[in-house]
């Protein structure tokens, strides 16, 4: 009799590739291990291949079997913004947040996690398990972050990372003779998951938010939403039926948030900068726990012109789509993380 997959018994383990095609491995045994594991709401890893028709005529009103062609794969990881719990420590979610900022942290011991934006490219083995061992497994490797989404306001902050990937493997695949090479990354067996796996902390309260909005804190916030794209994409043009190395490309952050309306002086002024298109600074530190902190700074802020709402008996006031900029070129300063 078949057993169900339950989806409550998914889990992630992301790894740090330290060369591209090769699924972290020793001699071809997975070394995916339960300090890897980071626990995830949803985890989708899809992949692909194109259907190549023979244009020929076949002399009958009946077409010749399609070839396969070029392979992708993609996905997206959604989890709370969950800390390690011990300051200076990295959260479980680590290799999702440096992949996608592109630089490895800046870790003070027992005081700050820091992340800041650079152009280096991390490809990921991203482990999707499930239960029973039995059922389908699945590990995207050569996978690129090519979007994240830090959502904050209601009672879970999340994120979200979308990403390509170079292939998903699958235990089938390993045992099947046909399967190509490069689809198999290394491996020379499928690993079941890791009997004890390691999650630490948990998130703070989503609407637990200090927003400091070009210098004045502000804790009506409702709102909040904080997107990077990043346009790095694996190549698909060479010889190879799979994707092969990628390329950094452009960065894009984007700042939406909504607060409760008022009178005051600095609100006045916030969209005064809005109309004159005026650079600000906005801050957003989520938690008050120490080791649970998430302040995310953005830099450079061209507001967008405010939007009017109501929220319950009062009005509210959107600033969606706004945009930020690195305070010169090359400085990638637009964007910073620091769990505290």
């Amino acid at each position: 009799m078949a057993n169900d997959v339950l989806r409550i018994y998914q889990r992630s383990y992301p790894q740090i590739q330290t060369a591209f095609d090769a699924i972290p491995n020793s001699a071809g045994a997975a070394t995916v291990a339960g300090s890897d594991c980071c626990l995830i709401e949803s985890l989708t890893t899809d992949a692909d291949q194109a259907e190549i028709a023979r244009t020929d005529k076949t002399g009958t009103l009946d077409a010749y079997p399609t070839q396969g062609g070029r392979r992708t794969a993609r996905g997206q990881a959604v989890l709370s913004m969950a800390g390690n719990g011990a300051a200076g420590v990295a959260p479980d979610c680590k290799n999702y947040l440096q992949a996608a900022f592109g630089k490895a942290p800046t870790i003070s011991a027992g005081t700050s996690v820091l992340y800041t934006l650079d152009d280096l490219l991390y490809y990921l083995a991203i482990w999707n398990f499930n239960q029973p061992n039995t059922a389908e497994q699945m590990c995207a490797f050569n996978s690129l972050i090519n979007k994240m989404v830090v959502e904050f306001g209601g009672d879970e902050p999340k994120l979200t990372f979308g990403f390509e990937s170079g292939w998903v493997l699958t235990p089938a695949q390993i045992g099947d003779s046909n399967t190509d090479p490069l689809a198999k990354g290394g491996l020379t067996a499928f690993p079941n998951e890791p009997a004890s796996p390691v999650v630490n902390g948990t998130f703070p309260p989503g609407f637990q938010v200090t927003a400091t909005l070009d210098g004045t804190a502000y804790t009506t916030l409702l709102t909040g939403r904080i997107t990077l794209d990043i346009g790095r994409e694996l190549r698909k043009d060479t010889n190879s039926a799979f994707p092969r190395q990628g390329v950094p490309g452009p960065r894009k952050v984007t700042v939406d948030f909504s607060l409760t309306d008022d009178d005051s002086a600095a609100l006045t002024g916030l969209k005064v900068k809005a109309y004159d298109r005026t650079p600000v600074n906005v801050e957003f530190a989520i938690g008050t726990v120490a080791g649970n902190t998430w302040d995310w700074l953005v830099k450079n802020v061209i507001l967008a012109k405010p939007k009017y709402g109501d929220e319950g008996i009062r009005r509210k006031v959107d600033f969606s789509g706004s945009m930020a900029y690195p305070t010169s070129v090359g400085a990638k300063d637009h964007l910073q993380l620091t769990i505290r």
